[in-house]
């Protein structure tokens, strides 16, 4: 990597983005993934569903919490 190119991998922060761990997504990734294995280990896929009239749609959550566990995706600088 030249000059150039390493100077666009400097943040608005000051830090070189790839020794970051927010750089393409990298904590939050983890951090939805421990979420996710978490909520499968409790059974809660099962038996969230079953309670009615909870203002909370767990598919779509499951959905929007898969698409952050990869690398790349979702909020990040």
């Amino acid at each position: 990597m030249d000059i150039t190119e390493a100077k666009k991998l400097v943040g608005y922060c000051g830090i070189y983005c790839g020794g970051c761990g927010m750089f393409k997504g990298r904590i939050i990734s983890r951090v939805a993934d421990d979420l996710k294995v978490l909520i499968e280990a409790h059974g809660y896929p099962e038996w969230v569903p079953k309670f009615g009239g909870i203002d909370f749609n767990f598919e779509e959550f499951q959905k929007g919490l898969l698409f952050f566990t990869k690398e790349g995706s979702g909020c990040y600088c």
